[in-house]
C-alpha cells in the first residue's frame, strides 16, 4: 500500500471513474508501479521506500563511478544503513550526502572493510522518503496517466501495433529528473 496522501485508492479509482470495490487491489498495485516509474524517471522519491544494495553493486544504472567506496541511492533522499557482513556500522565509518542530486554514501573508515570495501561481505539498506513539501501536481498527474495507460491497457500487447511512451507523462516528469551529468 502506498503510504504517501498524494497516492490514494480513492484518488486513483477517482481518476479511472471507478465506483466498485472488486479491483482495489489491482488498483492499489498498478498505482504502485506507476508511481514507482515515476520515481525511476526522476530519481526522486515520491512515496516511502526501503530497499537493500550488496556492497559490489552500485544503485545507480550507468554511474561510472570507479571509487569503490562511493555507493549512488537509487532514489533521493534516502538516508542508509551500512553493514559489514550483519553488523551495522557506526554512522561515523561512513559519510552520506548528495552528488549531482543523487544521495550517496562514501565510506571513509578504510578499517571498516579493509582496503577494498566491495571486496567484503556487506549491504547497504536504504530509506527514501519524499521531501517535506508536498508532491507537485505534474508529478501526481503523471502517476495517474501512467495508472490510466496500465488499467486500459492491461492485456497482452498485439504483436505489429506501435507502442509508445506516454510522452504528456514524460513531459510533466522532466523538470523533477535527478541528472547525473548537470
Amino acid at each position: 500500500m502506498i503510504p504517501d496522501a498524494a497516492f490514494t485508492l480513492d484518488g486513483a479509482k477517482n481518476h479511472l471513474r471507478i465506483v466498485h470495490t472488486e479491483e482495489d487491489s489491482v488498483i492499489v498495485a498498478m498505482l504502485d508501479a506507476a508511481v514507482a516509474l515515476c520515481e525511476r524517471y526522476t530519481g526522486r522519491a515520491w512515496t516511502e521506500r526501503a530497499w537493500s544494495t550488496p556492497l559490489d553493486a552500485c544503485d545507480l544504472e550507468g554511474c561510472g563511478c570507479t571509487d569503490p567506496a562511493v555507493y549512488h541511492a537509487l532514489l533521493s533522499p534516502a538516508v542508509p544503513v551500512i553493514y559489514a557482513g550483519d553488523v551495522a556500522l557506526d554512522a561515523s565509518a561512513y559519510y552520506t550526502g548528495t552528488m549531482f542530486g543523487h544521495t550517496i554514501a562514501v565510506i571513509t573508515e578504510a578499517s571498516a572493510f579493509g582496503a577494498d570495501p566491495r571486496g567484503t561481505v556487506g549491504r547497504i539498506d536504504w530509506q527514501a522518503a519524499p521531501p517535506n513539501e508536498q508532491v507537485p501536481p505534474d508529478v501526481i498527474a503523471a502517476a495517474m496517466l501512467y495508472l490510466g495507460d496500465l488499467y486500459e491497457n492491461r492485456e497482452a500487447q498485439i504483436v505489429g501495433t506501435i507502442v509508445a511512451r506516454n510522452a504528456l507523462a514524460d513531459a510533466l516528469l522532466r523538470p523533477y529528473v535527478l541528472d547525473m551529468y548537470m
